[in-house]
């Protein structure tokens, strides 16, 4: 008998500490999840949304370019890393900062380990981020800076490490770049991609439903 009463008292004490276990281990990933939605929350309110800055989406627009890209002295860290810097001056390169020139119509290839800076260059010419210090310019003479967001950011077409694609038709997910696309505008642009071939041999073409990640 006492060996029965030993042997339930086991078994209850193993359950109650998997339980435990597992109770604790949803804890602490609530906490983590609590952390990251409060880190958002507490993040500073977009500047460059100003209604009344020269940075606001109704600043300023170039009636033509010609796509040239300089920067200049420019200095930047994340706003959540202020001091980590990403771009920074430094002896080895004179005491300057990041300074990259691209001249209109021409390709540039930026290489370069993980964090070297490669992705960030781009999210600055599209004003996701503010430089530090610095300036970022096109054709040499207008600073984004003063630019309306919204007109610059329809000025660049910008494909990111991981596209995503989401639920409805591949033409729908073609218009998100530009909702008052005319057909021509989406075929131009599918070809531009490379994306027409294949498109054109789905079911039913640019009307194909695709799932959430092209499942």
């Amino acid at each position: 008998m006492e060996f029965f009463a030993s042997l339930l008292s086991i078994m209850f004490g193993a359950i109650g500490a998997s339980q435990v276990s597992a109770d604790f281990s949803t804890r602490e990933q609530g906490r983590a999840a609590v952390a990251r939605i409060l880190s958002v929350m507490e993040e500073p309110e977009d500047e460059t949304k100003g209604n009344e800055s020269s940075s606001s989406f109704d600043a300023a627009t170039i009636s033509s370019i010609k796509g040239g890209i300089d920067l200049e002295h420019a200095q930047f860290s994340y706003p959540l890393r202020p001091d980590t810097l990403i771009f920074y001056e430094s002896p080895s390169n004179g005491n300057n900062a990041l300074n990259l020139s691209v001249p209109p119509r021409e390709s540039l290839g930026i290489v370069g380990g993980s964090g070297s800076g490669k992705s960030s260059v781009l999210q600055l010419i599209l004003r996701f981020y503010d430089l530090t210090s610095g300036t970022c310019k096109i054709d040499k003479s207008h600073s984004i800076s003063d630019l309306s967001i919204d007109w610059l950011r329809h000025q660049i077409g910008y494909v990111g490490q991981q596209p995503t694609l989401f639920t409805g038709t591949v033409k729908e997910n073609i218009i998100l770049g530009k909702p008052d696309a005319s057909h021509d505008e989406i075929i131009s642009a599918a070809k531009a991609a490379h994306a027409h071939g294949f498109i054109s041999q789905l079911s039913d073409g640019y009307d194909t439903d695709i799932g959430m990640g092209g499942g």
